[in-house]
């Protein structure tokens, strides 16, 4: 964008072409109000506090709507304008019930800040007070229209961003009001409980029910209960989403999003409103069992336990009999030293993390087509979905598993037009609002991505002798016939991912839990058929379970890899030997989702404050083991089959770092103080491993991060920073030059 110059107040100043006037006025730090404006949102000039006068002319402009001109003259301030202000002001206290003593946003009201600025201290209009009705039929959010100023922030939230538009306007005059669905309860509309409503509107209208007088108290407490806020990382799945944990009196009272992140700026469900539930009884002090009952008892004897139980049965069965399972919502340096202490203190190999074999499988796809040896990431980020013209969501849920990533599929449907096809045995929720939605029989995802290739080598060519003979049996009809897909939606398949420019296949559990490598490498084969694959990414986003699920395996939380994804060899085990002061063990087949109780003696499972999936199932298999120990936040049946249980604080009351699917660092900090008894996981696996045989302690997590950065030069400047993504720099590698292959599923079922 080209320079322009404009004068603002008698003063000239430089702006870019394509700014609004009150960016530019922002930009150069002049004030003006407003109640309508939010940061990447459409401007709309609805509240009309931010006239400005244009010199030359005798109008008034709403300066978030004018464009930034040059030899444009505008004031700002002046006699005028204050009173015009002023009664815009005096018309909206008149209009609706705003008597701030009640009001649970009394203190962080943005209507209320500009009433106090301007000095508005009594009305000249009569009150209104419309008879509009209270929404609290929703789960987390209420809805107050008689406070609403119908600044529209929440309908432009809702549909730009979220890509839902629940709320828009209803009725008229004095009786317009912001409605869901057009007349619906909030709790039954089509409200994805993403909050978002509620972060920007500038008044008490749309509040949080369960904590907004807890906010309240913040505001009107003082400064010893002011709500502080604390930038962090939301810990709910693996996308990073930045958040603003506010605090009042050492208690989480909301979550926000950080609009300032970069990112979209929105939430969902879990990251904004299930974090802050509690899951359970909190466990704040270590217990041992003593025989049917866990007992309270303090950290030393706990430990001490610990220690010499596995000690034991590493001297009895070997230490291949002691495994250990984390958490990947837990943090980087947390999941490191996991790793560290379980190889170099108990000396297994049996490591892995509660997902490990999602990642797995995808590794194993890629290393087949880029050899055994590549390391880096070669899928897309989520930033990347803001330019997709396609979205092939296939074996995922989007909606339930990972909310924000749906908005942007949303957002690309609704404001870019882009395609949308899903693949799903099942409805999902984005099934209705997909351009196509195929539901092929379970486990045949392959065959139908064969047939698409299939279709494409046929439009496009140029696909290797060997591919294009072993393609040719999968005809449509056979695709048909072993999938359930009929031979039109086929078609209308492969003439979709033909014409994009920028697609992007979406995969999640629904295909990782195959186990089967070769459904991702099928993916990747189509992407470079197609011609749609990069020098360095296939467009293919993996949607992982956790916080730190790529954490975990890059930081050694598997049974194949150490630490820096590497895999075994003398050299490496001999460095981290080295480091660590004791032997490395070979790597092993444990598998987190498959162990066999009758050759596990002992397992060590650190959860924190996670929910695990199918807890009753895994509580039965720990009960067969001789020695169970389990380090957690809350009491679950897993706790209650454990030998020891060991405290854990929840994700508010701790430091460190996570990794996101799109292999960015980002920090996680403590926020509050975690109740008395309850010891960091970091200090408790270096207090652990000490008691193993393991020398040297650590002051803080930050020196836990300087050991990580030292063994996994990688992450040095990411962790030293918080906030850069991790780059594996193997040998110079072209995706594009894959051998172009593909498995052949119709093989397996004899042909057709």
């Amino acid at each position: 964008m080209s320079d322009i110059t404009m004068t603002i107040d008698g003063r000239e100043v430089r702006a870019k072409q394509g700014q609004t006037v009150l960016e530019v006025c922002r930009e150069h730090g002049i004030y003006l109000p407003t109640l309508c404006h939010w940061p990447g949102l459409s401007n709309v000039g609805a509240c009309r506090l931010c006239v400005v006068e244009v010199e030359g002319t005798n109008k008034l402009g709403t300066s978030c709507t004018m464009p930034a001109a040059d030899g444009l003259k505008i004031r700002t301030q002046s006699e005028a304008l204050t009173a015009r202000r002023k009664m815009t002001l005096e018309l909206l206290f008149s209009e609706r019930n705003h008597f701030c003593p009640v009001c649970p946003e009394s203190g962080a009201c943005e209507l209320q800040d500009l009433g106090y600025r301007f000095g508005i201290d009594s009305i000249r209009y009569p009150y209104l007070f419309p008879a509009l009705s209270l929404d609290v039929s929703h789960d987390y959010i209420a809805m107050e229209p008689s406070r609403c100023v119908l600044c529209q922030r929440c309908v432009r939230i809702c549909s730009e961003r979220v890509g839902v538009s629940t709320l828009d306007f209803r009725e008229r005059g004095i009786q317009q009001m912001i409605s869901p669905d057009m007349g619906l309860p909030l709790g039954e509309s089509s409200c994805v409980s993403c909050g978002a409503c509620m972060q920007v509107c500038p008044t008490g209208a749309i509040f949080a029910k369960k904590t907004a007088y807890l906010e309240r108290a913040a505001t009107a407490g003082g400064p010893q209960s002011a709500m502080r806020p604390v930038a962090s990382t939301c810990a709910g799945c693996s996308l990073g989403c930045r958040t603003l944990v506010q605090v009042s009196n050492d208690r989480v009272v909301r979550i926000d999003a950080d609009m300032e992140a970069g990112d979209a700026g929105i939430l969902c469900r879990k990251g904004r409103f299930m974090q802050m539930e509690f899951a359970g009884e909190r466990i704040t002090q270590p217990l041992v069992r003593e025989g049917d009952t866990l007992k309270p008892t303090d950290w030393d004897t706990a430990l001490a336990t610990v220690a010499d139980r596995l000690g034991k049965i590493v001297r009895e069965r070997g230490a291949s009999a002691v495994a250990g399972i984390a958490s990947p919502a837990l943090t980087n340096e947390v999941l490191y030293l996991f790793q560290k202490v379980m190889r170099a203190g108990v000396g297994t190999g049996n490591i892995d993390a509660i997902d490990g074999r999602d990642l797995r499988v995808s590794r194993a796809a890629t290393e087949g087509l880029l050899g055994p040896d590549v390391r880096a990431k070669v899928e897309v980020r989520l930033a990347d979905l803001d330019e997709a013209d396609l979205f092939v969501v296939i074996g995922a849920d989007p909606t339930r598993t990972h909310p924000v990533a749906a908005a942007a599929i949303r957002r690309g449907v609704y404001h870019r037009r882009a395609k949308l096809i899903v693949i799903n045995p099942r409805k999902t929720g984005l099934t209705d609002l997909a351009d196509l939605a195929v539901q092929p029989k379970r486990g045949t995802d392959g065959t139908l991505l064969n047939g698409v290739m299939r279709a494409l080598v046929e439009a496009k060519g140029g696909a290797p002798a060997a591919l294009t003979a072993m393609l040719m049996q999968y005809t449509p009809e056979a695709v048909a016939a072993e999938t359930g897909v009929s031979t039109d939606e086929l078609q209308q398949l492969a003439e979709a991912y033909t014409a994009a420019r920028h697609p992007v296949l979406i995969y999640g559990r629904g295909i990782t839990k195959q186990n089967d490598p070769r459904l991702i490498a099928t993916m990747q084969a189509l992407t470079l058929v197609a011609g749609h694959a990069t020098a360095t990414s296939f467009p293919i986003l993996g949607l992982r379970r956790s916080a730190s699920s790529t954490g975990a395996f890059d930081l050694g939380v598997d049974p194949t890899r150490l630490p820096g994804r590497l895999r075994f060899t003398p050299a490496e085990a001999n460095r981290f030997a080295s480091a660590w002061g004791k032997p490395v063990p070979e790597p092993t087949s444990f598998n987190a989702n498959e162990f066999d109780p009758k050759t596990i003696g002992a397992l060590y499972l650190l959860i924190g404050d996670d929910t695990l999936p199918q807890e009753e199932e895994m509580a039965e298999r720990l009960a067969e083991l001789e020695f169970v120990v389990v380090q957690a936040t809350y009491r679950t049946p897993l706790t209650e089959v454990a030998d020891v249980v060991l405290p854990a604080p929840t994700w508010a009351e701790q430091s460190g770092t996570f990794t996101g699917i799109d292999g960015q660092v980002r920090p996680l900090r403590q926020a509050v103080t975690p109740p008395e008894g309850v010891r960091m996981p970091w200090d408790v696996l270096c207090s652990l491993g000490n008691a193993l045989g393991l020398k040297g302690s650590y002051a803080n997590v930050a020196e836990v991060a300087h050991e990580i950065g030292r063994l996994v030069p990688e992450y040095a400047e990411a962790l030293a920073t918080g906030e850069r993504a991790v780059h594996f720099r193997d040998a110079s590698f072209d995706v594009r030059r894959s051998e172009l292959r593909a498995p052949d599923y119709l093989a397996e079922s004899g042909g057709r």
